[in-house]
């Protein structure tokens, strides 16, 4: 009896094939990669990280439960909260590098947010964070360390 070939050989079977005929220097390229959609299942597509609509729609639904976002609002909203986290970050980068410290700490970021935002805003946000930093400590469990059979 023959061994039979799972479908992932067989896939990279016809990968490689498909990049020895059309280019056998290049290892991908546009044409491999729209073959690999069309050989794998469409399951397995990568995950687009960079919209955050979801998070913005479970917002809102918490807000208001009743309301809807249009794709091209919701668009919108996209762009602008990656433009004011790009700034933020830019800023933070900028500072850490003042203070030469290695890494971004909260402190920065809050003082960078407290420098880019309006006043009004910029204490909205800061109430805002520590109200869910209390919230994420309360959650999460303390660790108990035991020393000689005493809990501290």
């Amino acid at each position: 009896m023959g061994r039979t070939k799972t479908q992932s050989q067989i896939k990279s079977q016809k990968v490689e094939k498909l990049n020895k005929s059309q280019n056998p220097n290049a290892i991908t390229n546009k044409k491999s990669k729209e073959t690999l959609k069309k050989i794998g299942s469409g399951k397995s597509r990568k995950q687009n990280f960079d919209d955050i609509k979801f998070q913005i729609l479970d917002a809102l639904q918490q807000i208001q439960p009743d309301a809807r976002l249009s794709q091209s609002t919701l668009a919108t909203m996209n762009t602008l909260i990656k433009d004011a986290l790009d700034k933020v970050c830019e800023e933070a980068i900028v500072q850490n590098q003042n203070n030469k410290e290695q890494k971004l700490s909260g402190k920065t970021i809050k003082c960078t947010v407290q420098l880019i935002l309006p006043e009004t805003q910029s204490k909205s946000a800061s109430t805002e964070n520590t109200k869910q930093l209390s919230k994420h400590k309360q959650r999460r469990p303390l660790k108990k360390t035991v020393i000689s059979d005493k809990i501290v």
